[in-house]
């Protein structure tokens, strides 16, 4: 992340020497896009605004407005302002609509269902994903077809409907994901399989499956993703009735989270643990 900050750094400077306002809202795009991944909200918040602000100033393309639309309503989901999070993902998803971008339109559909779905409006988001499955349907996008299915998966998992949530976290766990080597997306995979199985009471394929992922985890930068499938594995080992071996992966869970007082994920994974 330190190099990607200092490399776009440098080209913000580069795009200031120019004079071109659209150069400089590119490189302040991608800073933000930085930082928010870094989660360091913010500044992604900052240089998202002013990205925005040099695009409209420029006349920047539809596909540069819904980036920048999109940016900050990753950043407000970021920080657990679901509001403003829909309002922006919602602009982003007009501008995507107007020129054909697929892949970019059904990215922004799943983040919009999840945001719908951390507000609790699971049945109004399950719509979304089915759109964004339809439009991926044709194109050679299979990573993004792995996340909506995840995503569509934690939908009927919210809503009890556990045998649509187990068919899409298996249509999830792809050919396409294996040969990707991509621990993060198969880490996701095998910690939501592993709770449709505890909920289920398949208790050792719970194990078995989150342990896979805690392990993948700990090979990827997904801090909050292990504390989650730590916390997890905790309830499954409560379930097996093994409270002592519970324990630690609780203590470690709440370890992690406390680590991210300004994300809004991390504050409900602390308070759930």
């Amino acid at each position: 992340w330190e190099a990607s900050l200092d490399r776009h750094g440098r080209e913000e400077e580069l795009a200031r020497e120019t004079g071109e306002e659209g150069l400089l809202a590119k490189a302040r795009l991608n800073l933000s896009q930085t930082y928010c991944s870094m989660r360091q909200y913010d500044q992604a918040l900052r240089c998202g605004e002013l990205a925005l602000a040099g695009f409209e100033s420029s006349g920047g393309s539809a596909e540069q407005m819904g980036a920048a639309d999109s940016n900050l309503g990753l950043i407000a989901l970021g920080r657990g302002d679901l509001e403003t999070a829909e309002h922006w993902l919602n602009l982003a998803a007009a501008a995507y609509r107007s020129i054909d971008r697929p892949a970019l339109l059904a990215r922004t559909l799943m983040n919009l269902a999840i945001a719908l779905q951390q507000d609790g409006r699971n049945e109004e988001a399950v719509p979304l994903c089915l759109e964004a499955l339809q439009i991926l349907e044709p194109t050679e996008h299979e990573l993004d077809k792995v996340k909506v299915e995840l995503t569509l998966g934690t939908l009927y998992f919210n809503l009890k409907r556990m045998a649509e949530a187990g068919e899409a976290y298996r249509r999830a766990d792809s050919a396409a994901l294996r040969r990707s080597g991509d621990r993060y997306w198969m880490a996701m995979t095998a910690n939501n399989l592993g709770c449709v199985y505890l909920e289920l009471g398949r208790l050792e394929e719970s194990e078995w499956a989150i342990s896979r992922s805690i392990a993948l985890w700990r090979q990827t930068v997904g801090r909050l993703q292990l504390a989650n499938s730590l916390g997890s594995m905790a309830e499954t080992k409560l379930a097996m009735d093994r409270p002592e071996e519970a324990l630690p992966f609780l203590d470690e869970a709440i370890a992690i989270a406390a680590e991210y007082p300004h994300d809004g994920w991390g504050r409900h994974i602390l308070a759930q643990y």
